[in-house]
């Protein structure tokens, strides 16, 4: 956490890229180029319009599971009736005094912020096995994409493939489980798949364990991407001053915000320019790399392997170094936050604090959670 302040001010896309650039200037940060990773709420997205905006995974994921599940109980009575069934039956039981102690099992409402916690916790408490199987994946995934002391961008692109293959119906699937698969995999599709950039596909090109991208089961669309993820790094490499290869992550760099497969065709058909240094360099490197062993995923640290083989690859390595640091998600950010202030430090016995004070202990606690102090 770097900062968390008090937000007076009406939270309208104004004000909110007013701090957003103050924040970005005093860390001597491009008020154009530097990726911001939020939510898709339209002040939000407003203020981060001359940014490179990153749409937050998690909650695309989020939308995707809200979305799915109440088409799936419009299209479904039985299902509909479950869900509301289940709701009766815990709020009976957490109402009734003496009836929740003696169950082996707590029955939960949910009420998480995530709905997918909600729904499983509530349907794991009281047993409902088809539900809890469906939703069971989730946790490790949203934890792939939520980490704050790693990277996660990378982790979009396999995450989308792995929830594509969870969802296709199965013989064995039953009545429930092939009405759920059928309602999310088409939003899955519109809401999530809308939000991988090519930001995602080069960074997951650049995670040497998944850099062969083996969760795409189409060689077709496999070689797709390679030549697109090629043409979007090679971009980037010849925007790098050559002569300051070693020059520090958070400096400058002039490079478009890219975008899912909108390539100037006029451009690349009909400028010849001459093979660079560049040009030769980045090939060079680019077939070492591809050349690599895939390292085992188990106890692998995408960053220290960058730092071992940057004299190796010095242009790819810059490069990974700036795509590797932009969040997946915002929402591991707010939770913090929210967990932090919610329960260690504005109370009932501490609510006089002033703004300031509030920020330096959140700061400073989370430093202290994070092993930084």
């Amino acid at each position: 956490m770097y900062r968390c302040s008090y937000f007076p001010e009406k939270h309208t896309a104004v004000n909110i890229e007013k701090v957003i650039d103050e924040n970005l200037s005093e860390l001597n940060l491009s008020l154009v180029d530097t990726p911001c990773t939020t939510d898709k709420g339209s002040n939000f997205i407003c203020a981060t319009l001359a940014k490179t905006h990153v749409d937050c995974a998690c909650h695309r994921i989020n939308t995707v599971i809200d979305i799915a599940w109440k088409q799936a109980m419009d299209s479904n009575p039985e299902l509909k009736l479950l869900d509301q069934s289940a709701h009766t039956l815990v709020k009976f039981v957490n109402q009734a005094c003496g009836i929740q102690s003696e169950l082996p099992t707590t029955l939960k409402h949910g009420g998480e912020t995530r709905p997918w916690r909600s729904l499983h916790s509530m349907f794991f408490s009281i047993l409902l096995r088809e539900v809890v199987e469906f939703l069971s994946g989730f946790s490790d995934l949203f934890d792939l994409l939520e980490y704050a002391n790693k990277p996660t961008l990378q982790n979009l692109v396999p995450v989308y493939y792995t929830l594509y293959e969870l969802w296709q119906i199965k013989e064995e699937d039953s009545e429930i489980q092939q009405v759920l698969k059928a309602e999310f995999l088409p939003v899955l599709t519109e809401k999530l798949w809308n939000s991988i950039e090519m930001l995602h596909l080069s960074a997951t090109f650049l995670d040497p364990s998944l850099r062969s991208f083996t969760f795409v089961r189409s060689k077709v669309d496999r070689e797709g991407f390679f030549r697109q993820i090629k043409e979007s790094l090679l971009s980037l490499a010849k925007e790098l001053d050559q002569s300051n290869l070693d020059m520090q992550p958070q400096k400058k760099v002039k490079y478009d915000p890219f975008s899912w497969f909108q390539i100037n065709e006029t451009t690349t058909s009909t400028t010849t320019n001459q093979i660079t240094d560049i040009d030769l360099q980045f090939n060079e490197e680019l077939q070492m790399y591809i050349q690599e062993t895939v390292p085992k995923r188990e106890n692998f640290n995408l960053l220290d392997w960058w730092k071992q083989n940057k004299l190796r690859f010095p242009l790819l390595s810059i490069i990974a170094m700036r795509l590797l640091v932009i969040q997946a998600s915002s929402s591991e950010s707010e939770r913090h936050f929210s967990a932090f202030n919610a329960r260690h430090i504005v109370t009932s016995q501490r609510n006089a604090m002033l703004p300031e004070t509030i920020e330096a202990v959140s700061v400073v606690l989370e430093g202290y959670k994070n092993n930084l102090i």
